[in-house]
């Protein structure tokens, strides 16, 4: 679990400190504000998708979709859809990979 340590921020107000000094000193702060966005909203796309397939993974260990509901804090109509998104992809061979091959080039 060490290793989630460095994945999970505890303190928003924090990055939102560091964020605004790191932007106000740079010498185009709206360019540099606007990759840090557009990284988070990539990183958003990695942590659904592994969240949608850890969900489906566990709908199938445990045979229980509205468990799987509660215990992702979602109501059970949408914890149902994104499982659902998650069997298409499986089923149509869609890797993490594939969803955020061209957002990262090196």
């Amino acid at each position: 679990m060490d290793e989630v340590e460095g994945l999970v921020m505890r303190n928003p107000v924090k990055f939102a400190e560091t964020l605004l000094e790191l932007a106000t000193g740079e010498e185009d702060g709206l360019v540099f504000a606007t990759m840090v966005a557009r990284n988070l909203e990539d990183l958003k796309v990695v942590v659904a998708y592994v969240r949608r397939h850890m969900m489906l993974d566990e709908n199938l260990r445990i045979g229980n979709g509205a468990e799987v509901a509660r215990r992702s804090g979602l109501r059970r109509s949408r914890a149902h859809s994104m499982m659902s998104r998650a069997e298409h992809e499986r089923i149509h061979k869609i890797t993490i990979f594939d969803l955020i091959d061209g957002y990262w080039t090196d």
